[in-house]
């Protein structure tokens, strides 16, 4: 049996910061100065989510290890320049993938408060210039890459959605779809309609 032991916090900074300071070098030169601070703030997230969110009978999937934190950095990157224009882009991007790897994870009101609170303390604290209300008041952190119905995946691009409107309307067309196709109809009147794509579109990531 081969036993490797994990990498230390500072060896997984260096791994995570080489790549993605290589990943934003395509990117306007003012997003370098961001690099560093994500990176740190994502292990200091990940380190505390694993020693504090512990399993339990109720939890017994609240088991986080380094693939979770990689994952953060996969969706990360994914994003292409003329979709990311700013640096606040890229910050919005950042949170709603630790959102989608860690927080939907998550089953009761008290560890998703947790997590937002712990989000929005991290950004202050490493200096990213957001605060709580920027982050999960008045806007739902949502990117996809399916809101251009028909194209082949090459041809996607990720990018952040601030219509939640139009969000809802593409949803819906993807359910008329399915419909259109499934053995099994899906029939959802008006009220379920708005108390399923009201609430849970943001967390919605459509593949095909």
């Amino acid at each position: 049996m081969l036993c490797v032991p994990p990498p230390s916090e500072q060896a997984t900074k260096t791994i995570l910061g080489s790549i993605f300071n290589g990943f934003l070098s395509d990117f306007q030169p003012d997003f370098r100065s961001i690099a560093k601070p994500i990176v740190d703030a994502s292990v200091e997230a990940y380190v505390r989510i694993s020693e504090e969110l512990l399993p339990t009978p109720a939890k017994s999937h609240y088991t986080f290890n380094l693939r979770d934190l990689s994952k953060v950095f996969q969706g990360t990157l994914m994003v292409l320049p003329a979709s990311c224009p700013s640096r606040d882009v890229m910050l919005r991007l950042w949170v709603h993938e630790a959102s989608r790897v860690f927080h939907d994870r998550l089953i009761n009101d008290e560890d998703k408060e947790y997590f937002k609170h712990m989000m929005a303390e991290l950004i202050t604290k490493h200096g990213l210039g957001a605060t709580y209300d920027d982050l999960f008041t008045h806007r739902q952190l949502v990117f996809g890459d399916f809101m251009r119905m028909g194209l082949e995946r090459e041809e996607r691009k990720y990018e952040e959605v601030t219509d939640s409107s139009r969000l809802i309307s593409v949803l819906e067309d993807y359910l008329d779809d399915y419909n259109l196709a499934a053995t099994n109809r899906l029939s959802l009147d008006s009220p379920q309609k708005e108390k399923l794509f009201g609430t849970a579109y943001w967390t919605i990531n459509i593949s095909s």
